[in-house]
């Protein structure tokens, strides 16, 4: 019995395709001598190609770099923090034209609050009296502001005995610039706590500058070390300057004043760039004894002062 052969289909391969030639490399351009190329194509996108010549930037020049184009504070983690970074710093630039000025410290851009605190720490020498003529807050628009209320922790010298006529009070603060009005304010200096000065507001307020008129009468007692707070946030710290001899006989207007900005507007920058303070390098040394601490005109400040009666003081209309 015949049986038909079984036919078994052949296998079919697939036929092997021939490798094409891999494309032979660009040719390498050299690092140095050379043309370098203008531009590197990836994708769809041309990124600037390295110069070979320039030198590559440290993580701390980045950070610096980043820190000064920042419009936030660089102390407070994050953007549009409330708080700030002490140090010499300046005001944010946010327009390409805009000088920068120097300050003694990174402010925030335009703080708000109801309650702007002012702590006064040291004096220019004086151990017994500090004092100032006027404090001033300008709105966004350049303009004085009003505060409803001020008050002082250490109330003024009126509160000491004998001297319940002395017009240098803290109401002084309601009216903002001094000019030649013969207003002042004059406290009893403490050291813990320290003198404070608050100004009130109704309603959140934000503020683009504040002019400080340092104490006249006798420039010994004016305000030196002092901070900013804003419902109870720092937003500056820094020395006031002096009131100098060269200006006791002159105004005490607006050209007088000390300026701390918190505002990129150039309109407000050009017109308070010229009253920005930095301390020299000697108003910032400070000297000691076994006693304690000398200022520059060899008087003593701060511990190992001995205890002497407060001197009398008398200001009245």
């Amino acid at each position: 019995q015949q049986h038909p052969q079984q036919q078994h289909p052949q296998q079919q391969h697939p036929q092997q395709q021939p490798a094409s030639p891999s494309p032979s490399p660009l040719p390498a351009q050299p690092l140095h001598g050379g043309a370098a190329p203008a531009e590197v194509v990836v994708g769809t996108r041309r990124l600037p190609s390295a110069s070979p010549s320039r030198e590559p930037r440290s993580r701390s020049r980045d950070a610096a770099a980043v820190a000064a184009a920042s419009p936030s504070m660089t102390g407070g983690g994050g953007h549009g923090s409330p708080y700030a970074s002490p140090g010499f710093g300046r005001v944010p630039n946010r327009t390409a034209d805009m000088s920068i000025v120097q300050q003694q410290y990174e402010t925030p851009l335009h703080p708000c609050g109801f309650v702007f605190r002012f702590r006064l720490l040291s004096t220019w020498s004086d151990a017994h009296y500090i004092g100032l003529d006027g404090v001033e807050l300008l709105d966004l628009s350049g303009r004085p502001l009003c505060p409803k209320r001020a008050h002082s922790n250490h109330g003024s010298v009126r509160d000491l005995p004998g001297m319940e006529t002395d017009v240098r009070t803290e109401h002084t603060f309601l009216f903002g610039a001094p000019e030649n009005s013969g207003r002042m304010w004059l406290s009893p200096f403490c050291r813990n706590p320290p003198n404070s000065l608050e100004l009130f507001f109704d309603e959140p307020t934000r503020i683009s500058c504040v002019r400080f008129w340092n104490y006249s009468r006798t420039p010994s007692r004016g305000v030196r070390d002092m901070e900013i707070y804003v419902d109870d946030l720092l937003i500056y710290q820094g020395i006031l300057r002096q009131h100098t001899s060269s200006t006791l006989a002159g105004s005490r207007g607006s050209s007088c004043c000390e300026s701390v900005l918190f505002t990129s507007k150039p309109e407000i920058i050009d017109k308070e760039r010229g009253r920005a303070y930095v301390p020299s390098a000697e108003e910032l040394v400070a000297f000691f004894d076994e006693t304690g601490r000398v200022d520059q005109g060899g008087k003593h400040r701060g511990p190992g002062l001995p205890l002497v009666e407060r001197p009398t003081t008398a200001l009245v209309t």
